[in-house]
């Protein structure tokens, strides 16, 4: 596969998973550290120290102290989604002091970012979304003996070693999406265990967030379902047209179309078109804008003209 399209693929189910986060937080984070808070502070996932690093998702919440359960204490809960093959998935959730010893953790400092950013302790997860990763060696522990004692660790979930229909007896509204990636009970192919659990989610989310939440379900299933047309038959299109991000990823794929035509219509009409336009028109997401860059490419009678014209809008 080219790799424009695997990070295309990779960005497709990071982002469906992220969706998810955004709407129920707080299931998303019981799910992959185990700890219920009374209450969550989603965190902005962009750390900008000497170097920006992203992450997945970022919480802070509140658990029981481990000399004083009764009170509780701060902690930052770190969560990354895994899909494609990662051998450095330990670097990235583990210290970047150990950048002497190792090359690679230079992309993955985010466990060190964040307790210089908080200065509260980090739970860190990694959520392994299918089974083709690398996931399936990842120990989520770190050892190093030479030259200094070096020992962390991170929590590690394989969502294919777990029994979807044990997980669906407690599941919550923000970790159904996932649960379809599971195991499915021995009697259900992949296509009728898609279709028990998107009855659960009509019986237990709450209204305003089931759009988003099955179109993430909707994309995740693609991970273990690759006919898209079976997976409408279970997740009908109408439903997912009320999401606000299945409309986002619609008007961007029509302003790409619409910048393509644009493009071609420029060098057909003027032979060529110049890279700073180029790059311009490429930036450029409104529909407005982008027919309006039309319509003076179609009346303008000379290269020059549409070139002065375009340089008139500022843009």
């Amino acid at each position: 596969m080219p790799k424009k399209k695997a990070d295309d693929n990779k960005d497709k189910y990071d982002n469906a998973a992220k969706i998810v986060f955004q709407e129920r937080p707080m299931d998303v984070i019981q799910f992959a550290t185990g700890y219920t808070s009374p209450t969550i502070e989603p965190l902005r996932t962009s750390l900008e120290i000497r170097r920006k690093r992203e992450v997945d998702t970022l919480a802070k919440i509140k658990i029981p102290s481990e000399k004083n359960p009764k009170r509780l204490i701060y902690v930052i809960a770190h969560v990354e989604f895994q899909t494609e093959p990662m051998t450095i998935m330990p670097y990235r959730c583990l210290f970047s002091s150990l950048k002497r010893n190792c090359d690679e953790n230079v992309d993955a400092e985010y466990k060190a970012r964040l307790l210089r950013v908080y200065r509260i302790p980090v739970i860190s997860t990694v959520i392994y979304l299918r089974e083709k990763s690398v996931g399936k060696k990842d120990t989520g522990i770190f050892k190093q003996d030479y030259p200094q004692k070096f020992l962390a660790e991170y929590n590690v979930i394989r969502l294919w070693e777990m029994s979807g229909e044990e997980v669906l007896k407690k599941s919550t509204p923000g970790s159904l999406p996932f649960i379809p990636l599971m195991k499915p009970p021995e009697s259900l192919s992949r296509e009728e265990w898609l279709s028990e659990c998107v009855s659960i989610a009509y019986e237990i989310t709450p209204q305003e967030h089931l759009p988003n939440l099955l179109f993430s379900t909707s994309v995740l299933s693609g991970l273990v379902i690759p006919d898209t047309d079976t997976i409408e038959t279970i997740i009908p299109e109408e439903i997912m047209k009320e999401s606000a991000f299945y409309q986002h990823i619609v008007n961007k794929a029509r302003a790409e179309g619409l910048t393509e035509g644009l493009l071609a219509l420029i060098r057909n009409r003027f032979t060529s078109t110049p890279r700073t336009i180029s790059s311009k028109i490429k930036s450029i997401r409104d529909k407005d804008t982008l027919l309006n860059i039309q319509k003076m490419a179609i009346n303008a009678k000379t290269k020059k003209e549409f070139i002065e014209t375009f340089n008139g809008l500022n843009i």
